[in-house]
């Protein structure tokens, strides 16, 4: 996305999905949606078939003293918790994925918290992904949005060569939160995460009504978690 040819790049460019590492959270949700095994050889498989798909990437404005840095993300973004399991873990990557695990149920005993504010503008102010008393969650049925270069690509034929993609939806960083945002503020945040993709690892699905290509970010806010149990949370 740093390229002055992106548009043509993004459009024209496809990438073959095959997992290493320990996480794989694209290359699991990219066999789920297939139905077939998550392994190198299935994933192989599909990308020599070389069926294109979309899939959305979320813009983050990293906001300094004194400059804004944009960056890009087809996965997740983490705060709080998620992130102390992400980068703290690495010293254990010959772990392979149990790393997660383990850090995972060390941040159950060891409670961490933070002050912040979380801001968002909801999908559908009328048809909030809400949870009932016996927290069980309430499957959205949303209108998807028309697909960014159906909306945008004549736009940028005629740009100059490097504009940057048209980001209507995200408010001025140096600005204030729209009114029509959602603002929670709190000094006990364990962790926030927001997901593009259903899973985010190969055993991590916390969003298992989202596509690749749906048009939405889901937002995962966990508020007073106890200190052996991180799930019972507001």
């Amino acid at each position: 996305m740093s390229r002055k040819d992106w548009p043509i790049c993004m459009q024209r460019i496809s990438f073959g999905i095959i997992p290493g590492g320990s996480g794989n959270g694209l290359a699991t949700t990219v066999a789920h949606v297939c139905s077939l095994p998550n392994t190198s050889l299935s994933l192989s498989f599909i990308a020599s078939k070389a069926r294109r798909k979309c899939m959305d990437i979320q813009a983050v404005d990293i906001i300094g003293t004194n400059s804004v840095e944009r960056v890009y993300s087809f996965l997740s973004m983490e705060w709080g918790v998620n992130s102390y399991l992400d980068i703290d873990s690495e010293r254990a990557r010959c772990l392979g994925s149990s790393r997660f695990t383990l850090w995972a149920l060390l941040g159950t005993i060891i409670k961490r918290s933070y002050k912040g504010t979380l801001s968002y503008l909801p999908a559908d102010v009328d048809n909030a992904n809400t949870c009932d008393e016996g927290r069980t969650a309430k499957k959205l049925k949303l209108t998807k949005p028309a697909a960014y270069w159906d909306v945008h690509a004549e736009f940028h034929a005629n740009a100059p060569v490097g504009t940057a993609p048209v980001t209507s939806l995200l408010p001025d960083p140096k600005g204030g939160v729209p009114e029509n945002w959602t603002v929670v503020s709190d000094d006990d945040f364990q962790t926030m995460l927001t997901v593009n993709i259903p899973w985010i690892a190969t055993d991590a699905c916390p969003a298992p009504d989202t596509s690749i290509d749906d048009g939405y970010i889901q937002v995962n806010s966990f508020i007073h978690c106890g200190n052996i149990s991180p799930f019972n949370c507001s």
